[in-house]
């Protein structure tokens, strides 16, 4: 029985996800500021979050569980810069609002990355790429929000669990049997 509710978690987990939304940015961003996505990320445990993002120089870049107008309200609350968008003022804010930061990568530099993110609560999600050379930044970026039917990861995790004690109930079962026919 356990073993056949894991083989049909396991499926579940395999079914592909259905996109929802796909945007495109490629923001410049200069010296010693930061720009966060243009758009506001709500995500929910049914959907993740697929980031693909060029650098061209030398960036950072951040994804926050929080909303843009709460970073910018708190670094004008507590700003350390005049100018809201500085990086002082993002370090600033990162540092004193760490249990944000869903992911952080500093120092990209002339790459691409990838990352996924499936949030475990429903969230607010704020992609932000900050500069912190002399000299501008390209950036290129693609964010897709995609709907599943339920958390894979957790869902596979749950299967292996639920699979590994199913093999163990069925164990003694199976070495009765065994030891029965071998003496025959």
């Amino acid at each position: 029985m356990l073993l056949s509710f894991a083989l049909a978690l396991l499926l579940i987990s395999l079914i592909p996800s259905q996109g929802l939304v796909t945007s495109n940015g490629y923001p410049s961003v200069p010296p010693q500021t930061f720009q966060n996505s243009p758009f506001i990320l709500f995500l929910t445990p049914q959907q993740n979050l697929a980031l693909t993002a060029t650098i061209n120089g030398k960036a950072d870049i951040a994804l926050l569980a929080t909303s843009p107008s709460e970073v910018v309200t708190w670094i004008e609350t507590h700003n350390v810069t005049t100018y809201t968008f500085n990086v002082k003022n993002l370090e600033a804010y990162l540092s004193a609002n760490q249990q944000r930061v869903v992911y952080l990568r500093t120092g990209v530099t002339n790459q691409s990355i990838d990352y996924d993110f499936a949030p475990s609560t429903v969230t607010n999600a704020t992609l932000i790429f900050s500069n912190p050379g002399s000299k501008i930044v390209n950036i290129s970026f693609q964010v897709a929000v995609n709907a599943q039917l339920a958390p894979a990861t957790a869902v596979r995790s749950l299967s292996v669990w639920t699979f590994m004690i199913g093999v163990l109930c069925v164990l003694p079962e199976s070495w009765e049997w065994w030891s029965k026919h071998k003496s025959k």
